[in-house]
């Protein structure tokens, strides 16, 4: 939903935690138990028709019939996650009139993907059920799972601006550097010849590493030629470019909408395009393209 409608309402965010908190809750009697009762529970799954251990308690650790049930509730959550999420895709595949197969932007990509490792981790989950009775594959769905949220958060991370920061040793100043006045002139002509003809900086994956690969520098002297001979950062003097090829597009693409005009410029979210663009030319881009008409 937040890809698609840039943000979620809290109530929208509590209700999709509402069964995830009364099951956890659930589990309390059986975690509080004690290990023996544990135990047991393992060597039933696992190693059936083993001798258990004997305990009392006053209460049922499973007195709660829900937590039995555990595998076809989470198959019900995922086929509703994966009806409503196939729901909003259809739609906005249709409104872009893109290919399920080959989105043409980032944002369809990640719907697609995350409906497809919806659909494979209920597969999974299936097959271990037929293949393994009384819970003695769950582990592998699990891993699954887990394996499923490391790759999801290694992506999120790696399209992030968290790890594209210009080192904190570096002095703004650059007092001591090595590069020579004709040098940095050279670098300040290269750099406006590579974001004029090259584009480097309609990529979200654009970088302060990769714009020096392209220079054929290093990344001290080319964020020290950023930083005297335009006076910005390196993110305000990309945002620069970035808005004015935005600017342009709001003007002659006015089927584009606002997300699909920030992912062509490189922004990866609309909130962050927004606050770039208002920083700069002091309106939004709503504004400025009901101006433009």
């Amino acid at each position: 939903m937040a890809l698609k409608y840039r943000s979620v309402p809290r109530k929208i965010i509590f209700l999709h935690s509402l069964f995830p908190i009364i099951y956890t809750l659930a589990l309390i009697p059986f975690l509080i138990a004690p290990n023996d009762v544990k135990y047991n529970a393992w060597m039933v799954a696992y190693h059936p028709g083993m001798p258990l251990l004997d305990w009392n308690l006053s209460y049922d650790p499973w007195m709660f019939k829900l937590t039995e049930w555990h595998t076809g509730l989470v198959l019900i959550s995922l086929l509703i996650y994966l009806t409503l999420s196939g729901v909003e895709i259809i739609k906005s595949f249709r409104e872009k009139n893109s290919n399920f197969w080959k989105p043409e932007t980032y944002t369809l990509r990640v719907m697609r993907d995350g409906v497809l490792q919806i659909v494979t981790l209920a597969l999974s989950i299936v097959l271990v059920k037929i293949f393994n009775k009384n819970d003695t594959g769950d582990h592998l769905s699990a891993a699954y799972g887990a394996i499923l949220v490391y790759a999801t958060s290694f992506l999120v991370i790696k399209h992030s601006n968290f790890f594209r920061q210009i080192p904190i040793t570096e002095d703004r100043k650059y007092k001591g550097s090595s590069i020579e006045p004709v040098v940095a002139v050279q670098l300040t002509t290269l750099l406006k010849q590579i974001m004029h003809e090259q584009k480097p900086y309609l990529k979200m994956s654009f970088s302060l590493p990769l714009l020096a690969q392209l220079c054929k520098s290093n990344v001290h002297h080319v964020s020290q030629v950023i930083n005297e001979s335009f006076n910005k950062s390196f993110f305000e003097w990309v945002a620069d470019y970035r808005i004015e090829e935005a600017k342009r597009l709001l003007k002659d693409q006015a089927h584009l909408k606002i997300e699909e005009i920030a992912e062509q410029v490189g922004y990866s979210a609309k909130s962050s395009f927004n606050t770039a663009f208002k920083r700069i030319t002091g309106i939004t881009p709503s504004e400025f393209r009901n101006e433009a008409k």
